[in-house]
């Protein structure tokens, strides 16, 4: 009789340990995928702060060989659907996406003088703004502005990629 129990508690032991064993197994094999997922979220986390470290334009240089590289300028004019404001935002996308800086000026031509409006202030004198067909008209054109860190700021012609150091100042 106690052979017999015994062989039957060594029995229900191996069965309660080979479980036990594949409990574990489940468990090794989850945490496997775990630290699959985590190293893979810590790759992405990376990539995506890498994308958040926007720079400046270290030459200018390395500005007008990003403007050759990125297809801005090639893009057709369409009055009113796709012209200059619609060139200065895209180029600033493009130049956000490949980790740069750079903004958008609103400009305004009278005669043969420029002025800019950049981040609600205004430098030099701005004409007043005047409202047609439901809009309100801040200028008669948009670019783009630029930081290089060897001549100061820029003003980039999205639509042509030409190029207009404005000064070594800093707005």
């Amino acid at each position: 009789m106690l052979q017999q129990r015994l062989t039957t508690d060594l029995t229900n032991t191996r069965l309660d340990l080979a479980t036990v064993n594949g409990s574990l197994r489940n468990v090794e094999n989850a945490v496997t995928k775990v630290k699959a997922d985590i190293n893979t979220l810590n790759t992405r986390l990376a990539e995506l702060e890498e994308r958040l470290n926007f720079t400046t334009f270290k030459t200018l240089t390395e500005l007008t060989e990003w403007l050759k590289w990125d297809n801005t300028s090639a893009y057709e004019y369409i009055p009113r659907t796709f012209d200059c404001d619609d060139f200065a935002f895209t180029l600033m996308v493009h130049a956000f996406s490949s980790g740069y800086k750079m903004g958008t000026a609103i400009v305004y031509l009278s005669d043969t003088l420029w002025y800019i409006y950049y981040g609600g202030e205004y430098y030099w004198k701005a004409p007043l703004s005047y409202h047609t067909s439901g809009y309100w008209i801040f200028g008669n054109h948009m670019a783009n502005l630029a930081y290089v860190e060897t001549i100061g700021w820029v003003l980039i012609e999205p639509q042509t990629d030409a190029v207009y150091p404005l000064d070594t100042y800093e707005l």
